[in-house]
């Protein structure tokens, strides 16, 4: 799928196939989002006519800019950061142009630059039983109630970092001057494995989710950015 893309080419990314899964594609058009900071549309094909999701960035409203394509489409509904749409297969094509033409003339190369907001600073010591159940309030989570995002400075590893799946990094961490010690996966972050070698410290971003293992639920960080220690 992902050796289709062109993004030297194309602003936006847009992709069909007709046996995808509806029930999948928004799910799959929000981790390209995440992984590659361009609007997705995701098509699959039902009953004769291409029908799929889309997700924005910061910054871009893909329901304005679908508006602009409604000429193509047969139908679409959504807000600033999501939508559904359908449209004539044999048009996808001149669609795909047209949207992309919309995005590159609505964004600047710096809108394409990924920001990560983030809530709060927090130390491992502050990571109880009873944090965990406060942040488990807020549930359930998605595109309109994300996960907080916190910053952890002086992090160190435990363990010898590894590469998981195709790109994935998973390590135990801990935080200096707290003997806490938690797993982290960090998905598509293998380009980071450097910086984590040749660093003794750093900085993380992430959000809190959790794994279990032997029927017991344990904390685990979702990393979205490694930072190096500037003194280091």
């Amino acid at each position: 799928m992902e050796n289709s893309l062109d993004l030297n080419e194309d602003t936006a990314i847009i992709l069909h196939q007709e046996k995808w899964h509806p029930g999948v594609i928004g799910i799959v058009a929000s981790r390209l989002v995440e992984k590659y900071y361009r609007p997705t549309i995701m098509l699959t094909t039902v009953d004769g006519i291409a029908k799929g999701s889309a997700r924005s960035i910061s910054n871009f409203n893909i329901y304005e800019a679908l508006k602009k394509c409604e000429d193509l489409l047969i139908h679409f509904g959504g807000h600033q950061a999501a939508a559904g749409l359908a449209v004539e297969v044999d048009k996808i094509d001149e669609f795909r142009l047209k949207f992309n033409q919309i995005v590159k003339e609505s964004m600047s190369e710096d809108d394409l630059l990924p920001e990560i907001h983030i809530d709060s600073k927090l130390k491992f010591s502050e990571i109880s039983p009873k944090f965990l159940k406060i942040i488990d309030q807020f549930a359930p989570f998605g595109p309109g109630n994300m996960r907080p995002v916190f910053l952890s400075e002086d992090v160190e590893i435990v363990n010898t970092p590894r590469i998981v799946g195709m790109n994935h990094i998973i390590m135990s961490l801990k935080q200096n001057g707290c003997d806490k010690v938690f797993d982290s996966i960090g998905f598509n972050m293998a380009d980071y494995m450097e910086t984590i070698r040749s660093n003794s410290s750093f900085d993380l971003v992430y959000t809190i989710d959790k794994t279990v293992r032997d029927g017991r639920t344990f904390p685990q960080f979702k990393l979205k950015d490694i930072k190096a220690k500037e003194n280091n």
